[in-house]
């Protein structure tokens, strides 16, 4: 902002101050004019000290709450500690029941971090659930929910030893900031040894860093088999992405493609590569990769 023509028009108000006589005479010309002589100095002051009164009138005033945005108020009200309830219900197949002292365990999760450990944005334990469903409600953090992400529900059921007896076969997705009752079905987790293993399931072999592993893949898991110490791992399916992805317990197996990667708790994760493929009913203890 220039300040010259207020200066400019101060100077001339204040000119005829200098003008003496040729002042006075104009004033005289004037009648029922008052010319107020003030010093050039005096006027200079009195603008400045106005100033920023006049700043302050031409300032837009505060938005009021009819004009405010309301993705702004709603982002500005989850920045408070306000959350969200996720709902919903847990059904075990039919005529399937749950042993006693089991629980069941639901969450939900960001799918496109599900390879971080931020990718959990709520967890849940149903203690002792009894009949063929249960009820769940998840509080999560609004102001970790985000409209270009994608959220999944997914749960299972473990009995008082912490093996898995049901799992979702797939994820539900869903979205936390609506006010709806989700759905969720239970698949029962089979064996290694089960006829599940059968025609529907595809066996890979593959190297991972030097170690032998043997996979069958079904629709909702996989079993791992390992050659130097004979021992199988099931994992159900997991969130993914991209590719497959089992997981359970801090055991992770990720396929994508003709690679994969695989991780056991408390060890780090290696690079798996596969040797050969295959499908149909096999014996997994005596199968050796190619």
């Amino acid at each position: 902002m220039s300040f010259r023509p207020i200066r400019d028009l101060i100077a001339a108000r204040a000119a005829p101050v200098a003008g003496g006589a040729a002042t006075t005479s104009q004033a005289s010309q004037a009648p029922g004019r008052a010319c107020l002589r003030l010093p050039r100095s005096f006027l200079l002051a009195a603008l400045v000290l106005a100033l920023p009164s006049l700043l302050a009138a031409c300032a837009p005033g505060p938005e009021t709450d009819a004009d405010a945005d309301p993705d702004a108020t709603q982002a500005a009200a989850a920045t408070e500690g306000e959350s969200l309830t996720v709902r919903g219900q847990i059904r075990l197949p039919a005529g399937a029941s749950l042993p006693a002292g089991a629980q069941i365990e639901v969450t939900l999760v960001n799918t496109l971090l599900a390879d971080t450990p931020m990718a959990v944005l709520a967890r849940q334990t149903l203690e002792r659930p009894t009949g063929a469903s249960s009820d769940f409600a998840l509080e999560v953090p609004a102001v970790m929910v985000e409209e270009q992400m994608v959220h999944a529900l997914s749960a299972l059921a473990r009995d008082r030893d912490g093996r898995v007896l049901f799992v979702t076969d797939s994820a539900q997705r869903v979205d936390p900031a609506l006010d709806t009752r989700w759905q969720l079905s239970l698949v029962s987790v089979a064996g290694p040894d089960d006829e599940d293993a059968g025609t529907a399931a595809i066996h890979l072999d593959y190297d991972c860093a030097g170690r032998a592993v043997h996979a069958i893949y079904a629709s909702d898991r996989i079993t791992l088999s390992f050659q130097d110490t004979g021992q199988s791992l099931l994992l159900p399916a997991a969130i993914a992405a991209s590719g497959a992805r089992f997981a359970l317990d801090g055991n992770e197996f990720w396929s994508r493609g003709n690679q994969a990667s695989l991780t056991l708790a408390g060890q780090r994760r290696v690079t798996c590569h596969e040797l050969a493929r295959r499908s149909g009913p096999e014996d997994t203890a005596d199968s050796e990769p190619q």
